[in-house]
């Protein structure tokens, strides 16, 4: 393991992040124009930004390229996004280290992660968060240069494995314990999805729990959804308890064939078992040009407070959407609650409290401390004491979407980790079309990254932007899986005789 320090030098006159990327042996020219690349914005986009040709920006660019070691703009905007975190928490006085230690390709180079997607709602968020003057560790760092925390070093030391071997033991378990090999693989496919994206709360680590749903008869195996009602552009199933990765994925890929005559498609799923992360769907569908709206909710939960209420009667009730920009997608994923139980739990378990009060006891008072929520407490809806109204109408849309439209939801008593689903997907090409739409999702992308970054942040990026970097790097270089998930499948692997995969070499 090495850890990576970089000189600060604040007399210089470059912006973050092209300082650093001149310490890596860029110049002047090519430092700007991999800011602007690694940012998102194409290389058409970023000639008119500097005012060169767009055949002298692709030459730049194939010249920053082989300087850096990289061979797509994503590697390069994961690099630049590191670099960017970095620069204003370096220590002084450090020698810069040779390019060749920066480059994405070289493995357990210590690189501090930004401040993350959160997926958009801060009890959703993953660890790594250094907004606000604080490093991943929670250390606070003043003006001027700054130290690598142990948190990036611990990270830099995560064991990566390859993401396929990962499907197929995951595969495998599901298929051990009676799961189909059809579903058990779309079932892996969607957990392995989530940690390649960083969404390690919603990745293997919900494995176990599925497992024991499927022991416990929870989860149906066998068959398909019950067709409720089918009129072209909308389709509504009874999804009879059967995995919800599975049914979820199988709606999408209905509804992106369907599209195709339509225009727009949408389809309402009632009792499905729990479908994971939602911003692994959007993100499928705006690979191939697509919107994609997507809401979940869990009937069967009753921990998020009306706004002005201090009882829990609704659940987080997230949505997630993605759609193409002519750059990097958009791929949103964020909750009507302020945080969930899930990250209660956890944050019980580690014995720490929130860092708000983002939670009411009992009595109705503003708290910080996880375990209210099981003690009569609640969870408020986003945008708390001054502005839940805005979270508590979001929280009841989803649940009409989810459980009023597939005529299955708490009135019926829904169970354990059940779901209910709404899935849309509009073709642009049905509209303005594609390039039109592109033209304008683009515009507004790029002005959102330009916009200047508060204190702190390194800079603004578009939502989903880390979490597909994420997945890039982790397809290139391994799926870091957080500490206790592997040890929390190898249980499972032993009793039903299924080899997990090795660790990648360091």
């Amino acid at each position: 393991m090495a850890t990576l320090l970089l000189v600060f030098m604040p007399e210089q006159d470059l912006p973050s992040p092209e300082l650093p990327l001149r310490m890596m042996g860029l110049t002047a020219a090519e430092a700007r124009l991999a800011a602007q690349v690694g940012r998102g914005v194409t290389p058409e986009e970023a000639s008119r930004q500097l005012g060169i040709t767009v055949g002298t920006a692709r030459y730049v660019l194939k010249v920053v390229f082989g300087k850096l070691g990289v061979s797509r703009q994503s590697r390069l905007a994961l690099l630049t996004a590191r670099l960017a975190a970095m620069s204003g928490r370096i220590a002084p006085g450090c020698p810069a280290p040779p390019p060749s230690r920066l480059r994405p390709g070289a493995r357990r180079v210590a690189a501090s992660p930004s401040s993350c997607d959160h997926r958009m709602s801060a009890g959703r968020g993953k660890t790594g968060n250094v907004s606000e003057g604080r490093d991943g560790a929670g250390r606070v760092h003043g003006p001027g240069g700054r130290a690598v925390s142990a948190a990036l070093e611990q990270q830099a030391a995560t064991p990566r494995y390859p993401a396929m071997a990962l499907v197929g033991s995951a595969a495998a378990l599901f298929a051990a314990a009676g799961v189909p090999a059809d579903k058990a693989r779309v079932m892996a496919e969607v957990l392995v999805e989530s940690d390649l994206m960083g969404h390690i709360t919603h990745g293997l680590g919900l494995l176990p729990k599925y497992m024991d749903d499927v022991v416990a008869g929870v989860m149906t195996l066998e068959g398909e959804p019950a067709v409720l009602s089918d009129r072209g552009a909308c389709l509504t199933w009874d999804g009879r308890g059967l995995p919800g990765g599975w049914l979820t994925m199988k709606a999408l890929d209905i509804a992106m064939e369907r599209v195709k005559t339509h225009g727009t498609v949408s389809i309402a799923i009632g009792n499905s078992h729990h479908i994971g992360c939602l911003a692994v769907y959007p993100a499928k569908a705006a690979a191939r040009g697509l919107l994609c709206i997507l809401h979940s909710s869990a009937p069967g939960t009753a921990s998020v407070a009306p706004f002005g209420a201090r009882q829990g009667v609704l659940a987080p009730d997230p949505m997630a959407a993605g759609f193409p920009t002519g750059g990097t997608p958009v791929v949103l994923d964020i909750s009507a609650s302020i945080t969930t139980n899930n990250m209660s739990l956890r944050l019980i378990r580690e014995g720490k409290r929130f860092p708000h009060q983002w939670l009411l006891d009992a009595e109705g008072n503003p708290s910080d401390d996880p375990n209210v929520v099981f003690q009569g407490g609640a969870i408020q809806p986003a945008g708390g004491l001054d502005h839940g109204q805005k979270g508590y109408g979001w929280a009841l849309l989803t649940e009409a979407l989810t459980q009023g439209l597939p005529g299955h939801g708490r009135a019926d008593g829904a169970r354990n980790m059940m779901a209910g689903v709404f899935l849309q997907v509009i073709d642009p090409e049905a509209f303005a079309g594609l390039s039109a739409f592109e033209r304008q999702t683009g515009h507004t992308a790029a002005a959102c990254r330009a916009a200047a970054p508060r204190p702190g942040i390194g800079r603004v990026r578009l939502p989903g932007e880390k979490g597909l970097a994420h997945r890039d790097d982790a397809l290139e270089q391994g799926v870091p899986l957080a500490p206790g998930i592997m040890e929390g499948l190898r249980p499972l692997a032993e009793r039903h005789g299924v080899a997990l995969p090795e660790p990648l070499p360091a």
